[in-house]
């Protein structure tokens, strides 16, 4: 029988995101950026600017587009939720918290250092 999963060409995806909240860098605020991997030691991510250099920021300093893919990590509010899959709805500008619509449809608001964008989960 044949599977109903496709294997998805990881090559033609491309994850990416808006910088923002910049200080000392400002004139990138606003910049689309790709984004390429996930530091889970230095808890950066490794973005392409549109120039081509590679810098690391915050997950904090990106707003993911909506329909982004992202795992949800380290809650401790409500830990039923870690490892698990969901797509970004929306950010509050507020509390810059993302609002993430997981399996089952729930929507939870977790801060942006409680996902990791899908391209760079093993």
């Amino acid at each position: 029988s044949q599977s109903r999963k496709r294997k998805r060409d990881e090559s033609s995806i491309h994850f990416s995101a808006t910088i923002s909240g910049l200080s000392s860098s400002s004139p990138l605020n606003g910049q689309t950026v790709e984004i390429i991997t996930f530091d889970s030691t230095k808890q950066r991510y490794q973005v392409r600017l549109e120039d081509g250099n590679i810098i690391s920021l915050k997950p904090c300093n990106l707003i993911l587009k909506p329909k982004t893919v992202v795992q949800i990590c380290g809650l401790q509010s409500s830990p039923q939720y870690n490892q698990e899959w969901g797509e970004v709805v929306d950010q509050d500008i507020i509390t810059g918290r993302y609002c993430i619509k997981v399996l089952g449809g729930e929507q939870i608001k977790v801060k942006p250092t409680n996902v990791i964008v899908d391209c760079c989960t093993s």
